[in-house]
């Protein structure tokens, strides 16, 4: 089974005032987002913007993302754009943001021209962007290489997995099974400053509705697909299912193929735990159970 890939917008800064200096330079620097994109697809899905001249093309922009649920955006410098046009979009925005300081060209030579110079200026633009973040206390990562060296490509994928980490950490579910001992404080966890830094919800569970639950089951049982983003391995492994709104994961066993006959989602009012196999800053881990059809 194919592990997703991370996926990411790529935010394509430049202005106006080039236009009629060099005609079609919006079209050209649009396409190098475009090469951008395609050179970097082996490790994250990316998606450019069209290119950004006014702080309303960069709220709209930003709006698609975050609407599209990305996992973050990678902002480049297609020409120098002045930073506040982006400041405070960047600052209030929830995606993890990475800082491309790339241009097209690594090597300026004797053949450069005005236009030339114009198309790989983005530095600028870069160090503008860069310090109006920094001014705003907002937390962003920098990258400057050759765009088609290996090593960026590596530091990108790096990147990119971790921000999906950090984003799919905002809409995960934790199941707080039974209750801390009274007076004792070495398992208690503050729940509403989990949710406001790293982002997970704890769904306290009653013992007694997890019994209750064990004790009605009878045959039915169903297949759970593991799947660790970040490498290819997977597992599948026997889940039985109770009588209540919880999966209980009970014995392993080798992955079959009946397991593609069954259903990730019973009925609309049904809710399976969720578990996390094990999440650093590039790797995290999905787990859904499903019951046979």
């Amino acid at each position: 089974m194919a592990v997703p890939k991370p996926r990411i917008g790529i935010l394509g800064i430049m202005q106006d005032l080039y236009d009629e200096m060099i005609p079609n330079i919006a079209q050209r620097q649009e396409g190098y987002a475009r090469e951008i994109a395609v050179h970097l697809a082996d490790v994250a899905e990316f998606i450019p913007s069209k290119p950004i001249k006014y702080r309303e093309d960069a709220e709209r922009a930003m709006r698609e993302f975050e609407n599209a649920d990305l996992d973050g955006v990678m902002v480049v410098m297609l020409t120098y754009g002045p930073a506040m046009r982006v400041a405070r979009l960047l600052n209030e925005s929830r995606l993890p943001i990475l800082m491309a300081n790339i241009q097209p060209d690594p090597d300026v030579t004797p053949a450069w021209n005005m236009d030339d110079m114009t198309y790989n200026q983005g530095v600028h633009g870069a160090q503008d962007t860069a310090n109006a973040m920094v001014r705003a206390g907002r937390t962003f990562w920098v990258l400057t290489d050759d765009w088609k060296s290996e090593e960026f490509r590596a530091d990108v994928s790096r990147w990119a997995r971790a921000a999906a980490a950090v984003t799919a950490w905002k809409s995960l579910k934790v199941a707080l099974f039974g209750y801390a001992m009274n007076d004792m404080g070495g398992i208690r966890v503050d729940e509403s400053a989990l949710v406001r830094s790293l982002g997970p919800e704890i769904l306290a569970v009653e013992p007694g509705d997890l019994i209750r639950g064990m004790e009605a089951v009878t045959d039915g049982s169903g297949w759970m697909l593991a799947m660790r983003i970040g490498s290819r391995a997977c597992a599948s492994s026997r889940a039985t299912r109770m009588a209540g709104p919880y999966v209980s994961i009970t014995t392993m066993t080798p992955s079959r193929s009946a397991f593609s006959n069954s259903r990730i989602a019973r009925s609309a009012s049904s809710r399976y735990l969720t578990g996390l196999l094990g999440m650093n800053s590039a790797t995290s881990a999905r787990c859904a159970a499903s019951s046979p059809a």
